[in-house]
């Protein structure tokens, strides 16, 4: 696969209700169930140069997980605020929006919230379940460069 695909699902039923995006014209924004996100990549089977190619756009480099952001998604209370605390994911590429409610984005970029995506991404690979009823702010761009 030359390109990579990252297939977002909206709206997507959470709790028998339909998740809610912002179309701002270049950009959408919506609240996005982690889990959900995490599952999503998952299943795309990245290849590693796929997988480090999310984050070729990212200036900043990713070192260790961020122990705030694990200790709030491991406190029963706080996750549910969880997306109150932070900025969320920016994610860029080649957005299209289908009256389905199905985003493609090809060629993805995580250009900003690296650090939260990792750290999520690595906590969901040990224990997916304390991820469930957690959403993180997530903003699609259509066409960085």
């Amino acid at each position: 696969m030359s390109d990579n695909y990252l297939t977002l699902n909206l709206p997507y039923v959470y709790k028998n209700e339909n998740l809610k995006y912002i179309d701002f014209g270049n950009t959408y924004f919506m609240y996005y169930p982690i889990l959900e996100l995490c599952i999503v990549i998952e299943s795309e089977n990245f290849t590693d140069y796929q997988y480090d190619s999310l984050f070729s756009g990212n200036v900043r480099r990713f070192k260790n997980d961020n122990k705030e952001i694990l200790d709030t998604l491991n406190d029963e209370k706080e996750k549910k605020n969880f997306y109150l605390y932070n900025n969320g994911i920016s994610l860029c590429g080649d957005v299209k929006r289908y009256d389905s409610g199905v985003f493609i984005i090809s060629n993805p970029m995580i250009i900003n919230g690296q650090q939260i995506f990792k750290t999520i991404y690595n906590l969901f690979a040990d224990n997916p379940e304390v991820l469930n009823d957690v959403f993180v702010p997530l903003f699609l761009k259509n066409a960085c460069k």
